[in-house]
């Protein structure tokens, strides 16, 4: 038999006692936990009078945070949900944007409706809502692209219609889309035959006035496509050739880029219809805020969950205009 010194087993026992020790597991210090990730919004406010708007309150998520004289703000946030973000000022209509969450972002430009002149918070619900004739409850529907028009030569029964008509015709098209959107003229098209409706295009047709009862004008609002029927002779203005006023046209216009109706005079939305109404910069200025928020915009300033590329996929609403 092997005989093993008294010191060679203390070596061993000692050598069994640190290895069981160095295998068992650690338990976690009470009390501790991982912290959630943190996120950034940064950026800064900037009215639609130009101004950089100071004092605002800025919130997301639970957080809430308010700009400098610069207008600028930051949050510090940890919610992982999609969600609101809410500025809101007593000169500035509350604007509500959709933001992701647990995503930092620091090139945020917010672009507040101030409550200002010229802007005329009736006036834009007539315009953009529908308040006129309407609810008020609209949301924004205008172009995405610049439209294309194309415009049938031949009434109903086929008969040519006359150059000078179309030439005017033509110049409410342009004029039209110039003075309702910020996008690219129009390219058009013109030929005898009829078109459907189709993406990215308003079809033009001109009728003859068969009774009195006939409304100037009718268009689809808004969408990326659509269409515009134009009663020759039913709006005619003193001292024209043409059988159609460019001012119907622009009219017609203004609807199949996404407005309607209102109540105060002389503007080319105006109704009832008159000769006198005009391209007004009240119109102007209405129209470019309207196409700086997205499809889907409703009341007062809230910008949809999902940005929509076009309305054109629900039902077209149409709207009749009559002297």
């Amino acid at each position: 038999m092997t005989r093993v010194s008294m010191a060679a087993v203390s070596l061993l026992l000692l050598t069994a006692a640190c290895t069981k020790s160095s295998s068992s597991p650690t338990s976690p210090t009470s009390g501790s936990s991982s912290s959630p990730s943190s996120w950034t919004l940064a950026g800064e406010v900037v009215a639609t009078s130009g101004s950089a708007v100071g004092g605002a309150a800025v919130s997301f998520a639970g957080q809430q945070a308010s700009t400098d004289a610069a207008g600028r703000f930051m949050i510090q946030h940890q919610s992982a949900s999609s969600g609101q973000l809410l500025l809101s000022h007593p000169s500035l209509l509350d604007r509500r944007i959709w933001l992701r969450g647990g995503t930092s972002r620091t090139d945020l430009t917010l672009d507040p409706i101030a409550l200002v002149a010229p802007f005329d918070l009736a006036f834009y619900r007539q315009m953009v809502r529908n308040a006129f004739e309407g609810t008020g409850q609209e949301p924004v529907r205008r172009w995405t692209v610049a439209p294309k028009f194309y415009v049938r030569t031949t009434e109903d029964s086929g008969t040519a219609i006359d150059s000078d008509t179309l030439a005017r015709v033509r110049d409410g098209l342009i004029e039209g889309v110039a003075h309702y959107s910020p996008l690219d003229p129009p390219h058009i098209e013109m030929g005898a035959e009829d078109r459907p409706e189709s993406n990215g295009w308003i079809i033009v047709r001109l009728h003859r006035r068969w009774q009195s009862g006939d409304p100037c004008g009718q268009a689809t609002v808004g969408g990326n496509q659509g269409w515009i029927s134009l009663y020759m002779d039913n709006c005619r203005c003193p001292g024209e050739r043409s059988r159609m006023a460019v001012g119907t046209v622009m009219h017609e216009v203004g609807h199949s880029m996404g407005f309607w109706h209102v109540s105060e005079r002389p503007h080319i939305l105006s109704v009832p219809y008159a000769c006198g109404r005009v391209a007004t910069e009240k119109e102007r200025f209405h129209t470019r805020i309207a196409y700086r928020r997205p499809v889907g915009n409703t009341d007062p300033d809230n910008d949809p969950s999902t940005a929509f590329a076009s309305t054109a996929e629900a039902a077209p609403v149409v709207v009749s205009c009559h002297p």
